[in-house]
């Protein structure tokens, strides 16, 4: 049986170094806010272990937010009959969390029409996460490919000196 923890206690648990928040809501709500720190791997109902494994090692246990309890019961029973050691679900989602008064982060969404300004003159980087054959149809000019499945050997080639846009 999966434990559910509270929202507070889960932050202790993510600022203590204990446990990593595994998000499995939809891109857009996870841009409008999340868990510092947490991981967005938007749930389905076949490989979510595969891909937390291609952005995130097995090290520490996981713990999962979702909208719904259920969803976050069943992505939490994927990753542990997989690859990772799941501490718990947290109970309420995001709604809970942010009731609670704790952090949060927002990742703004940035129109693709003006992804050209917003990358000249360096001011960021563009990290291209598709595999070759979707970039071969086409591709932003400029931007780094670095495949999903290739990320986490290659996170050190990503300049961390400025803000990265990330394309899927």
């Amino acid at each position: 049986m999966l434990e559910s923890i509270p929202p507070i206690q889960a932050w202790d648990m993510v600022k203590n170094g204990k446990t990593l928040i595994v998000d499995v809501r939809e891109p857009l709500q996870f841009a409008l806010g999340h868990p510092p720190g947490s991981l967005n791997v938007p749930y389905s109902l076949r490989g979510l272990n595969d891909r937390l494994l291609s952005v995130y090692s097995p090290g520490r246990p996981v713990m999962v937010m979702a909208n719904e309890t259920e969803q976050a019961l069943q992505a939490a029973s994927q990753l542990q009959d997989g690859s990772f050691e799941v501490s718990g679900v947290i109970v309420g989602g995001i709604s809970a969390w942010m009731a609670e008064g704790l952090p949060s982060q927002t990742l703004p969404e940035i129109k693709s029409a003006s992804v050209p300004d917003t990358i000249s003159g360096g001011a960021c980087v563009v990290v291209d996460v598709r595999e070759p054959i979707e970039w071969e149809m086409g591709y932003i000019p400029g931007a780094m490919l670095i495949s999903l499945g290739d990320l986490m050997d290659n996170l050190e080639d990503i300049p961390s000196e400025v803000p990265v846009l990330v394309i899927c």
